[in-house]
């Protein structure tokens, strides 16, 4: 491994919702989307020491906060309102999911 560089474990918890169609004799997925619970990072080596940019670690989203900082530290780009357990982004996919359900279209 480089100097400077340590190595991590990343931990996500999510919740997942799918939508899946029944045509026999096979289940089809129609949608999958995450709901983004938390996370964290941990040194693979309990003694190693962990430094984090706190002011741009602030500026990702709760839910997939750690996942988003390495995801930027390594040159890609994170969208930044992907559902999480709380709020109008989570609310609206349990509505697509509820009009869904009875027979509505699939909005994605």
């Amino acid at each position: 491994m480089p100097p400077g560089h340590l190595h991590v474990k990343h931990e996500l918890q999510e919740l997942r919702t799918a939508r899946r169609k029944v045509d026999y004799p096979e289940w089809k997925l129609l949608h999958r989307q995450p709901i983004y619970e938390k996370d964290r990072i941990d040194p693979v080596d309990p003694t190693a020491m962990l430094k984090l940019d706190p002011q741009a670690l602030a500026t990702f989203p709760e839910g997939y906060r750690h996942l988003a900082y390495i995801q930027t530290c390594i040159g890609n780009t994170v969208e930044m309102d992907m559902p999480m357990l709380k709020g109008h982004v989570v609310e609206e996919l349990y509505r697509r999911g509820a009009r869904w359900l009875p027979g509505g279209a699939l909005e994605r």
